[in-house]
Protein backbone atom coordinates (compact mmCIF):
# COMPACT_ATOMS: atom_id res chain seq x y z
CA UNK A 1 0.00 0.00 0.00
CA UNK A 2 1.33 3.44 -0.81
CA UNK A 3 2.02 5.67 2.04
CA UNK A 4 2.80 2.55 4.08
CA UNK A 5 -0.37 0.98 6.81
CA UNK A 6 -1.24 4.42 7.89
CA UNK A 7 -2.76 4.95 3.91
CA UNK A 8 -5.51 2.23 4.99
CA UNK A 9 -6.63 4.36 8.68
CA UNK A 10 -6.09 8.04 6.28
CA UNK A 11 -8.63 5.98 3.53
CA UNK A 12 -11.28 5.38 6.54
CA UNK A 13 -10.86 8.79 7.82
CA UNK A 14 -11.45 10.55 4.53
CA UNK A 15 -14.68 8.30 3.54
CA UNK A 16 -16.07 9.29 7.34
CA UNK A 17 -15.22 12.74 6.02
CA UNK A 18 -17.07 12.35 3.07
CA UNK A 19 -20.15 11.11 4.77
CA UNK A 20 -20.18 14.01 7.08
CA UNK A 21 -18.88 12.73 9.71
CA UNK A 22 -15.30 13.67 11.85
CA UNK A 23 -12.92 11.23 13.25
CA UNK A 24 -11.19 12.61 16.63
CA UNK A 25 -7.26 11.49 17.10
CA UNK A 26 -5.49 12.31 20.13
CA UNK A 27 -8.95 11.36 21.96
CA UNK A 28 -8.82 8.04 24.25
CA UNK A 29 -12.05 6.68 25.15
CA UNK A 30 -12.39 5.67 29.17
CA UNK A 31 -15.23 4.23 28.93
CA UNK A 32 -18.34 2.72 27.04
CA UNK A 33 -21.81 4.33 28.69
CA UNK A 34 -24.06 1.72 29.17
CA UNK A 35 -27.91 2.38 30.88
CA UNK A 36 -30.74 -0.22 31.17
CA UNK A 37 -28.54 -2.53 29.44
CA UNK A 38 -28.45 -1.07 26.07
CA UNK A 39 -25.36 1.18 25.11
CA UNK A 40 -25.69 5.02 24.83
CA UNK A 41 -22.20 6.23 23.52
CA UNK A 42 -18.76 7.11 24.84
CA UNK A 43 -16.88 8.89 27.71
CA UNK A 44 -13.11 10.14 26.25
CA UNK A 45 -10.41 10.68 29.02
CA UNK A 46 -10.94 14.28 29.18
CA UNK A 47 -14.53 13.97 30.20
CA UNK A 48 -16.38 15.05 26.98
CA UNK A 49 -19.14 12.64 26.26
CA UNK A 50 -21.19 11.38 22.80
CA UNK A 51 -24.01 9.83 22.44
CA UNK A 52 -24.92 7.14 20.49
CA UNK A 53 -26.52 3.72 20.43
CA UNK A 54 -23.80 2.12 18.46
CA UNK A 55 -20.44 2.01 20.03
CA UNK A 56 -17.44 -0.33 17.93
CA UNK A 57 -14.31 -1.59 20.04
CA UNK A 58 -11.51 -2.38 18.24
CA UNK A 59 -9.51 -3.26 21.50
CA UNK A 60 -9.22 -6.77 22.95
CA UNK A 61 -12.58 -8.37 24.28
CA UNK A 62 -11.39 -8.49 27.80
CA UNK A 63 -10.23 -4.69 27.47
CA UNK A 64 -13.88 -3.75 26.20
CA UNK A 65 -15.92 -5.82 28.73
CA UNK A 66 -14.09 -4.86 32.08
CA UNK A 67 -12.35 -1.79 31.30
CA UNK A 68 -14.50 -0.22 28.87
CA UNK A 69 -17.77 -1.39 29.73
CA UNK A 70 -17.60 -3.21 32.77
CA UNK A 71 -18.60 -6.70 33.85
CA UNK A 72 -21.62 -6.30 35.79
CA UNK A 73 -23.23 -5.18 32.33
CA UNK A 74 -22.66 -8.75 31.16
CA UNK A 75 -23.83 -12.46 31.90
CA UNK A 76 -21.77 -14.15 34.51
CA UNK A 77 -21.28 -17.13 32.08
CA UNK A 78 -20.04 -14.50 29.47
CA UNK A 79 -17.84 -12.79 32.34
CA UNK A 80 -16.60 -16.47 32.75
CA UNK A 81 -16.08 -17.00 29.18
CA UNK A 82 -14.03 -13.83 28.45
CA UNK A 83 -11.39 -14.28 31.46
CA UNK A 84 -10.27 -17.61 30.24
CA UNK A 85 -9.47 -16.19 26.93
CA UNK A 86 -5.80 -16.33 26.24
CA UNK A 87 -4.05 -13.41 24.79
CA UNK A 88 -1.74 -13.63 21.69
CA UNK A 89 2.66 -13.33 21.91
CA UNK A 90 3.44 -9.81 21.63
CA UNK A 91 6.74 -8.48 19.79
CA UNK A 92 9.48 -6.17 19.76
CA UNK A 93 9.22 -4.54 16.47
CA UNK A 94 12.31 -2.64 14.59
CA UNK A 95 11.75 0.06 11.68
CA UNK A 96 15.75 -0.45 9.89
CA UNK A 97 17.08 1.97 7.80
CA UNK A 98 20.01 0.85 5.25
CA UNK A 99 22.11 3.40 3.88
CA UNK A 100 21.98 1.20 0.69
CA UNK A 101 19.66 -1.71 -0.77
CA UNK A 102 20.20 -5.39 0.45
CA UNK A 103 17.68 -6.97 -1.05
CA UNK A 104 14.84 -7.23 -3.62
CA UNK A 105 12.64 -9.85 -1.58
CA UNK A 106 9.58 -8.40 0.11
CA UNK A 107 9.73 -10.22 2.73
CA UNK A 108 12.34 -12.43 5.06
CA UNK A 109 10.75 -14.69 7.50
CA UNK A 110 13.07 -17.02 9.84
CA UNK A 111 15.15 -18.53 12.88
CA UNK A 112 18.11 -17.08 13.54
CA UNK A 113 20.88 -19.73 14.32
CA UNK A 114 21.45 -21.09 17.83
CA UNK A 115 22.14 -23.77 19.55
CA UNK A 116 18.64 -23.91 22.16
CA UNK A 117 17.01 -26.86 22.84
CA UNK A 118 13.71 -26.10 20.57
CA UNK A 119 12.04 -29.23 20.34
CA UNK A 120 12.65 -29.86 24.58
CA UNK A 121 11.81 -26.09 25.80
CA UNK A 122 8.72 -26.46 23.00
CA UNK A 123 7.71 -30.32 24.78
CA UNK A 124 7.79 -28.62 28.36
CA UNK A 125 6.24 -25.79 27.17
CA UNK A 126 2.95 -28.21 25.95
CA UNK A 127 3.26 -30.44 29.02
CA UNK A 128 2.79 -27.32 30.91
CA UNK A 129 -0.19 -26.16 29.01
CA UNK A 130 1.95 -22.70 27.95
CA UNK A 131 1.38 -22.72 24.34
CA UNK A 132 -0.50 -19.73 23.58
CA UNK A 133 -0.13 -19.30 19.78
CA UNK A 134 -0.51 -21.16 16.41
CA UNK A 135 1.43 -19.97 13.56
CA UNK A 136 -0.40 -22.58 10.60
CA UNK A 137 -1.53 -19.35 9.33
CA UNK A 138 2.36 -18.59 7.78
CA UNK A 139 1.96 -22.28 6.53
CA UNK A 140 2.03 -21.50 3.30
CA UNK A 141 4.83 -18.47 3.62
CA UNK A 142 6.94 -21.14 4.70
CA UNK A 143 6.54 -23.75 1.85
CA UNK A 144 7.56 -21.34 -0.17
CA UNK A 145 10.33 -20.01 0.75
CA UNK A 146 11.68 -23.52 2.14
CA UNK A 147 11.29 -22.89 5.82
CA UNK A 148 10.41 -25.50 8.06
CA UNK A 149 7.40 -24.92 9.71
CA UNK A 150 7.54 -27.35 13.09
CA UNK A 151 10.90 -25.55 13.58
CA UNK A 152 9.46 -22.08 13.23
CA UNK A 153 6.29 -23.52 15.19
CA UNK A 154 8.74 -25.06 17.71
CA UNK A 155 10.89 -21.42 18.23
CA UNK A 156 7.76 -19.59 19.30
CA UNK A 157 6.99 -21.55 21.51
CA UNK A 158 10.55 -21.49 23.35
CA UNK A 159 9.91 -17.77 23.23
CA UNK A 160 7.12 -18.07 25.40
CA UNK A 161 8.32 -20.91 28.14
CA UNK A 162 11.99 -19.52 28.17
CA UNK A 163 10.53 -15.74 28.73
CA UNK A 164 7.45 -16.41 31.02
CA UNK A 165 9.34 -18.94 33.25
CA UNK A 166 13.04 -18.90 32.88
CA UNK A 167 13.69 -14.68 32.28
CA UNK A 168 15.82 -15.64 29.15
CA UNK A 169 16.16 -14.52 26.15
CA UNK A 170 16.64 -17.70 23.56
CA UNK A 171 19.68 -18.07 21.60
CA UNK A 172 17.13 -18.76 18.70
CA UNK A 173 14.86 -16.04 17.78
CA UNK A 174 12.17 -16.49 15.07
CA UNK A 175 12.13 -13.29 12.92
CA UNK A 176 9.55 -11.52 10.44
CA UNK A 177 10.52 -8.79 8.38
CA UNK A 178 8.85 -7.08 5.49
CA UNK A 179 11.34 -5.20 3.59
CA UNK A 180 8.64 -1.83 2.97
CA UNK A 181 10.25 0.21 0.89
CA UNK A 182 10.15 -2.77 -1.98
CA UNK A 183 6.48 -2.78 -1.47
CA UNK A 184 6.15 1.33 -1.52
CA UNK A 185 9.45 3.12 -2.62
CA UNK A 186 8.27 6.49 -1.14
CA UNK A 187 8.94 4.63 2.52
CA UNK A 188 12.69 5.48 1.92
CA UNK A 189 14.86 7.94 0.05
CA UNK A 190 16.33 6.37 -3.37
CA UNK A 191 19.03 4.09 -3.09
CA UNK A 192 18.43 3.54 0.56
CA UNK A 193 15.96 0.81 1.98
CA UNK A 194 13.83 0.51 5.14
CA UNK A 195 12.74 -2.64 6.63
CA UNK A 196 10.49 -3.73 9.56
CA UNK A 197 11.37 -6.36 11.73
CA UNK A 198 9.29 -8.53 14.24
CA UNK A 199 10.41 -10.26 16.89
CA UNK A 200 8.13 -12.21 19.78
CA UNK A 201 8.56 -12.00 23.05
CA UNK A 202 7.06 -13.73 25.80
CA UNK A 203 4.57 -11.79 27.57
CA UNK A 204 5.79 -9.34 29.98
CA UNK A 205 9.14 -10.95 31.06
CA UNK A 206 9.79 -9.86 34.15
CA UNK A 207 13.13 -9.12 35.11
CA UNK A 208 14.62 -8.81 31.57
CA UNK A 209 15.07 -5.02 30.50
CA UNK A 210 13.51 -4.39 27.05
CA UNK A 211 16.99 -2.76 25.81
CA UNK A 212 18.33 -6.52 26.10
CA UNK A 213 15.17 -7.99 23.66
CA UNK A 214 15.81 -4.92 21.31
CA UNK A 215 19.44 -5.77 20.56
CA UNK A 216 18.57 -9.44 20.74
CA UNK A 217 16.04 -8.89 17.79
CA UNK A 218 18.18 -6.75 15.84
CA UNK A 219 21.08 -8.97 16.09
CA UNK A 220 18.46 -11.96 15.22
CA UNK A 221 17.45 -9.67 11.77
CA UNK A 222 20.83 -9.25 10.92
CA UNK A 223 21.69 -12.92 11.02
CA UNK A 224 18.55 -13.80 8.89
CA UNK A 225 18.95 -10.47 6.19
CA UNK A 226 22.72 -10.85 4.82
CA UNK A 227 23.81 -6.96 4.52
CA UNK A 228 21.66 -5.73 7.22
CA UNK A 229 24.28 -5.33 9.90
CA UNK A 230 26.99 -3.62 7.48
CA UNK A 231 24.58 -1.30 5.87
CA UNK A 232 22.84 -0.11 8.86
CA UNK A 233 22.32 3.42 9.55
CA UNK A 234 20.00 3.50 12.51
CA UNK A 235 16.81 1.57 13.64
CA UNK A 236 14.48 2.27 16.10
CA UNK A 237 12.29 -0.04 18.54
CA UNK A 238 8.63 -0.39 19.64
CA UNK A 239 8.66 -2.71 23.04
CA UNK A 240 5.11 -4.68 24.53
CA UNK A 241 5.28 -2.20 26.43
CA UNK A 242 4.32 0.34 23.59
CA UNK A 243 2.52 -1.41 21.87
CA UNK A 244 0.22 -1.85 24.81
CA UNK A 245 0.01 1.86 25.46
CA UNK A 246 -0.58 2.70 21.47
CA UNK A 247 -3.31 -0.28 21.33
CA UNK A 248 -4.86 -0.33 24.70
CA UNK A 249 -3.72 -4.14 25.28
CA UNK A 250 -2.80 -5.92 27.73
CA UNK A 251 0.58 -6.86 27.08
CA UNK A 252 0.48 -5.56 23.82
CA UNK A 253 -0.52 -8.61 22.57
CA UNK A 254 -0.20 -8.88 18.63
CA UNK A 255 -3.72 -10.73 17.51
CA UNK A 256 -5.38 -9.47 20.74
CA UNK A 257 -6.86 -12.96 21.48
CA UNK A 258 -4.88 -16.50 21.10
CA UNK A 259 -4.62 -17.95 17.70
CA UNK A 260 -6.05 -21.27 19.05
CA UNK A 261 -8.97 -24.25 19.59
CA UNK A 262 -11.77 -23.02 21.18
CA UNK A 263 -10.89 -18.79 20.10
CA UNK A 264 -10.60 -18.73 16.65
Amino acid sequence: TEGGASAICEAFARYVARKGGEVLTNAEVAKILVESGKVKGVELKDGSKFESDLVISTTGVKETVFKLVGRDHFPKEYVKKVEEIKHSLTAVCLRIALNEKVTDRPLFLGISPGNLDLKGLAKIAKDLGLLNITLKMFFDITKIMGIDLKELVDAFEAIYFSGALLDLIPGVLPIYAPVISNYDPSLAPEGKQLIQSSTATAPKPDGKPWEDWIKAAYGATCSVIPGVKEQTLWYDSATPEDLEKFLGKEGGSAFSTAQIVGQT
